[in-house]
């Protein structure tokens, strides 16, 4: 059993890092949980004027931080505290061009970090700067791909569709993805756009992708959820038990659900659908209604509603005569 040795506790070590229980969140605040193995201390004032010493001789933060075992914020402001001026980190001109040469040529920026020496954020500014685009997690992931031999990918792909297999998700790991959605804004289709600036101009706050649990709604009013259908498969198959088992949860916790079926040659998106549902939302607000549902067209007309008989939910509507 080993015991705190960052502050005086009898408290016994959970973590194998050096320290105890009680402590294990202060020490994340300041910043002491190294990525490596190795028990996090405090620093002293002899560390404090061996750090002044070997920074003015021309050390980095970074490199001070790792010899002496503490956070690299933690030496900063050491330095500060000692009136040591922190050099700022420049790049020339020559190095700038360099740096965008090869990250257009696809070079990551963590890449270049290492080969320049500097933080990532320095090679970020560089980047932004000049106004260079910086490329999204997908275009990154691509560009490593065709670095690699196509059995090495074949692998990682193996290896990370069996890791998914394996991974059962928790509800709370369920319900912060779909507060992640909301907040990213993600998934929001034209058609939502449309019908969301319709609503709008009729005086309505409309959000986006609005989380309900671990579930998602296209567009949200008040206690009105609204999902907008396009294709037919959403009435089918898998989609559809997946889609009862969605308006079930969503109703049962207060929300009224619209579903509208937009169809470009039958009854595509008009301003009747959003006359319907702003006549839907003043009712729902009126009487205090919830857990009910309507599923209407494009069109505005409605095909049907309900409360406990969820089967009309995802039944897609018949062409209009």
């Amino acid at each position: 059993m080993r015991y705190c040795t960052i502050f005086p506790c009898l408290g016994t070590n959970y973590y194998a890092k050096g320290f105890c229980k009680k402590h294990y969140a202060k020490m994340h605040r300041l910043g002491l949980l190294g990525r490596g193995y190795y028990v996090p201390r405090k620093q002293s004032i002899a560390d404090d004027q061996m750090a002044v010493s070997r920074y003015l001789a021309g050390e980095s933060v970074s490199s001070l931080s790792k010899s002496i075992g503490v956070h690299a914020s933690i030496v900063r402001r050491a330095l500060v505290a000692n009136g040591v001026q922190i050099r700022q980190i420049k790049i020339d001109v020559k190095n700038s061009d360099q740096i965008i040469r090869s990250y257009v040529a696809g070079k990551s920026e963590n890449a270049l970090a290492k080969t320049h020496d500097v933080g990532r954020s320095t090679i970020r500014r560089v980047l932004t700067a000049n106004h260079i685009k910086i490329r999204d997690n997908a275009e990154a992931n691509k560009l490593m791909m065709l670095t690699r031999t196509p059995e090495e990918n074949r692998r990682n792909s193996e290896a990370a569709h069996e890791a998914a297999r394996n991974h059962v998700h928790t509800y709370e790991e369920k319900r912060q993805r779909a507060i992640t959605r909301e907040r990213k804004q993600l998934h929001i289709s034209e058609t939502e756009k449309r019908l969301a600036c319709m609503l709008r101009r009729r005086g309505y706050i409309v959000t986006h992708q609005k989380a309900v649990g671990v579930y998602n709604c296209d567009l949200a009013v008040e206690n009105v959820a609204i999902e907008i259908y396009g294709g037919g498969w959403h009435a089918q198959g898998n989609h559809k038990k997946r889609s009862d088992r969605r308006f079930s949860h969503i109703l049962s916790t207060g929300w009224n659900v619209v579903i509208v079926w937009v169809d470009i040659r039958h009854y595509p998106l008009t301003a009747s659908a959003a006359d319907y549902i702003a006549a839907f939302i003043e009712h729902c607000h009126d009487v205090r209604m919830s857990g009910e549902y309507r599923v209407i067209r494009g069109s505005g007309t409605e095909f049907a509603r309900g409360s406990d008989n969820l089967e009309m939910l995802t039944v897609k509507p018949t062409s209009q005569s």
